[in-house]
């Protein structure tokens, strides 16, 4: 994901999950194995999660818009807006994290209308 097409991925998923990281962190690399592993079950959930990665050295927009000020960091977004923030280190946090998310939603479709809709301008940052 980028800054170029971040609105176009939020508008095709109802819920999709983001980690933002950096190419040489090593806590980033340590995570990706599992982000990789959580990825691949996500897409057999009812409904569907897909996880997306952004890299906050190459596209500063969404990072900037979010605060992200560590990584990794791995938000939860639903119909576009960040509404949760994901703890933990391994597939089995995320999977159990995503599932209790989900059906907050599922049980109230409202829950998140507090927030606001934040979004990433593309052309925000270049000279």
């Amino acid at each position: 994901m980028n800054d170029e097409n971040w609105e176009a991925e939020m508008a095709k998923h109802e819920f999709i999950l983001v980690e933002f990281y950096q190419p040489y962190c090593p806590w980033c690399r340590k995570f990706k194995p599992e982000f990789d592993a959580a990825a691949a079950g996500m897409l057999q959930m009812d409904p569907p999660v897909p996880m997306g990665m952004y890299n906050i050295r190459a596209q500063p927009g969404a990072s900037e818009v979010y605060g992200i000020r560590g990584t990794p960091t791995v938000k939860f977004f639903y119909k576009g807006k960040a509404v949760e923030d994901h703890r933990g280190w391994n597939k089995d946090w995320i999977f159990g994290n995503v599932r209790r998310w989900v059906a907050g939603v599922r049980a109230d479709p409202n829950k998140y209308d507090h927030i606001a809709l934040l979004k990433p301008q593309a052309d925000l940052y270049k000279a």
